[in-house]
């Protein structure tokens, strides 16, 4: 049985990203495909509709004046419950002297207004402004602007990937700050331009634009005046949203992004006025065509709803046709929500790097060794992503700060300190990564390399890897076990960093201990790659040179022979 969107595991949904949708992770790792995210990426940290709306019915039962029958609060519960279409017997369950969640059609109403929202909150409370029920009902500042909400898996993700500079423009109906606070976390540097006002558009670039086309609940609480009539929940709001003048300038950065990039959807229903009506001003300008190969359009969820599937609809136009249809729709879902994707296309865009830059250094190879490199990073990839438990944030959180610590450690010769800040394998989209003057000194094109050989070992049968333990100085970038040894490995830049290793108490003469080097070793660095010290048994420290062991080698088989004589495995 085919896996649900719910169940899939990271690793089944990159095989989906390596297969029917290769051309959308491809285009992902090239910085070609607009992100649109939804309140389904927020689900896990924020209330949604079927939390909200009984909370909004709850305010309006919970401030009714029992002596005044003329009180507003109840004129705009009973005009808000007639949005739910209660029956005569639902009516009579409905007791104004109890809270909300204590009557038996509670649920039901709440399910039957959650594609209603935008009217709920478009009900009038007497004089009081027209956005009373949203900002005092819903409860914008404490719901969606808590400082205490920490980012969840899909925000993390986003996150590295425009630290990754994969993700560089970013649209959002969201209110909550997640993804900003989860780049503002990983980064000193404050990556994204967050959009709400005109003024916000004209910022300059950073590595990412974040267009919060229905504004944002931590600008608004922070500056009310200045923030809180951008916030768009309103069924008036949504229609006129297209042509009010104020939201023209975010309409116009929206379209170009339409007309511009395809879309990739996540966690967005697509059910709002606006949106439909904005893409479909975007495809009367210059329709997009239907490609297999490519789709334009493309959505994540377990199937796709009536909204979205009218976005396809208006996307494609002439070539939605009734012959066709079903090819479309089933070509443009993926099968995956929002935490599966998102993590694997971290792990896609990590691969596609490193192949990018291993190809650098490996070009005098054949093109079926060649593959064989690519073949070996996708399956330490893989591997990686069989470690993690679907929809973990504690998976996510373990990637970075194995990255980070591994990455530093390359480089610099010592583990960053904690909270350890991600490290982008580069900043660049994969087809940019050559305009870096500085990569052929920056042993990343080895690392490569080596990451291949390592999971070619694991396909092959000559040793597991396990994962070091980051809180240890002395353990090691991760451990490779083999059917008579265990061993720890260090990837070093060059000799300078090994030296550093050493000083900073990762690299501990006498301990079974690999350290992988990118350039060539200094020969006062170079040992024995199998005499063990004294009578401990150990093979003690062992240095390998990827950039040596290339030099030599006419195929892949050269490749790994070297390195595992080298490495005494």
């Amino acid at each position: 049985m085919d896996p649900t969107a719910e169940t899939i595991t990271i690793r089944e949904t990159l095989a989906l990203l390596d297969g029917p949708f290769e051309a959308v992770a491809s285009g992902v790792a090239q910085n070609h495909y607009a992100f649109w995210l939804g309140s389904g990426i927020s689900l896990g940290r924020v209330d949604g509709l079927l939390k909200i709306i009984p909370r909004t019915l709850e305010f309006l039962r919970s401030n009714i004046n029992p002596g005044d029958a003329n009180c507003e609060f109840k004129k705009s519960l009973e005009r808000a419950l007639d949005l739910a279409a209660p029956s005569d017997e639902e009516r009579k369950k409905i007791d104004l002297g109890q809270p909300v969640d204590t009557w038996p059609v509670a649920e039901e109403f709440a399910r039957r207004l959650r594609n209603n929202y935008a009217r709920l909150l478009d009900v009038k409370v007497g004089t009081e402004p027209d956005d009373f029920l949203l900002w005092n009902g819903v409860n914008v500042g404490a719901t969606y602007a808590n400082p205490l909400i920490p980012p969840d898996v899909e925000h993390l993700c986003m996150a590295i990937l425009v630290l990754e500079g994969v993700a560089s423009e970013v649209a959002t109906a969201n209110w909550d700050g997640l993804v900003e606070k989860a780049a503002d976390q990983l980064s000193s540097a404050q990556p994204c331009v967050v959009c709400v006002s005109s003024d916000n558009l004209k910022e300059p670039d950073r590595q990412s634009r974040i267009y919060k086309f229905h504004g944002c609940a931590i600008r608004a609480v922070a500056d009310e005046a200045g923030y809180r009539r951008f916030l768009i929940a309103r069924r008036q709001q949504l229609i006129a949203w297209l042509s009010d003048q104020e939201h023209k300038a975010m309409v116009a950065s929206l379209l170009k992004l339409a007309l511009n990039r395809p879309t990739l959807i996540v966690g967005l229903s697509a059910q709002d006025e606006n949106v439909q009506a904005l893409f479909a001003e975007a495809q009367e300008k210059s329709p997009w065509k239907w490609d297999k190969a490519k789709p334009s359009l493309v959505f994540s969820g377990e199937q796709l709803g009536g909204d979205q599937a009218t976005l396809l609809q208006n996307h494609y136009l002439e070539t939605y046709t009734p012959d066709n249809r079903a090819a479309i729709n089933d070509g443009s879902l993926i099968r995956a929500y929002a935490k599966q994707l998102l993590s694997a296309l971290v792990l896609h865009v990590l691969g596609e790097k490193l192949k990018h830059l291993a190809l650098r250094v490996i070009a005098a190879l054949p093109p079926a060794d060649r593959n064989e490199i690519f073949n070996g990073i996708t399956k330490l990839r893989d591997e990686i992503a069989s470690f993690g438990k679907t929809g973990s944030v504690e998976f996510v959180q373990q990637l970075i700060d194995y990255q980070a610590r591994a990455i530093s450690m390359f480089r610099d010769g010592r583990a960053c300190d904690v909270p350890r800040p991600y490290h982008p394998l580069t900043s660049f989209p994969v087809q940019q990564i050559d305009s870096d003057l500085s990569l052929p000194s920056s042993g990343l094109c080895e690392v490569g390399v080596a990451v291949a050989i390592l999971g070619l070992g694991i396909r092959d049968g000559h040793w597991t890897l396990e994962l070091s333990d980051v809180a240890d100085l002395s353990s090691g970038t991760l451990r490779l076990v083999t059917a008579t040894a265990t061993a720890k490995v260090l990837l070093a830049r060059d000799s300078s960093a090994a030296v550093r290793l050493r000083q900073h108490s990762h690299l501990v003469d006498g301990d079974d201990l690999i350290v992988v080097h990118a350039s060539e070793i200094d020969p006062a660095f170079a040992r024995s790659p199998v005499k063990a010290p004294g009578r401990t048994g150990k093979l003690g420290t062992r240095d390998v040179s990827i950039r040596e062991i290339l030099k030599g080698a006419t195929n892949i088989g050269d490749v790994l022979r070297d390195f595992r004589v080298r490495v005494a495995v």
